[in-house]
């Protein structure tokens, strides 16, 4: 009774050899699905890399953008500054040399005593 008949061997082998052929070719549907999917993950990560590289070129020109303005608005400040400290020289001619003299005592005997 253990004896296989001929054709029982042969079906056997059959769906042997037709197992066998469905796993390769499952196996090879599974392969393409992941080549396609990496496929879509390059794409998507050289994106994504696009969009960090933009996003990141937008603030560096918005925080050049906002130093040109702060930049500006100090120039504008000393040029306030300046214009106000004309008219008083205007104003007070002898006063303002007597007090620049002064200041330059200062600090040259400051930088005497320094050197010293």
């Amino acid at each position: 009774m253990s004896t296989m008949t001929m054709n029982q061997k042969r079906e056997s082998e059959h769906e042997l050899k037709k197992s066998v052929n469905d796993g390769v070719s499952d196996l090879k549907k599974d392969a393409q699905n992941i080549k396609d999917d990496l496929d879509v993950l390059k794409e998507d990560a050289t994106q994504l890399g696009a969009h960090a590289t933009q996003h990141t070129i937008e603030a560096a020109k918005a925080g050049v953008q906002g130093a040109s303005d702060i930049a500006r608005g100090a120039c504008d400040s000393m040029k306030g500054y300046q214009e106000g400290m004309n008219e008083r020289i205007r104003a007070h001619p002898t006063s303002s040399v007597l007090l620049a003299l002064g200041a330059g005592v200062v600090l040259g005997r400051v930088i005497g005593a320094l050197r010293s």
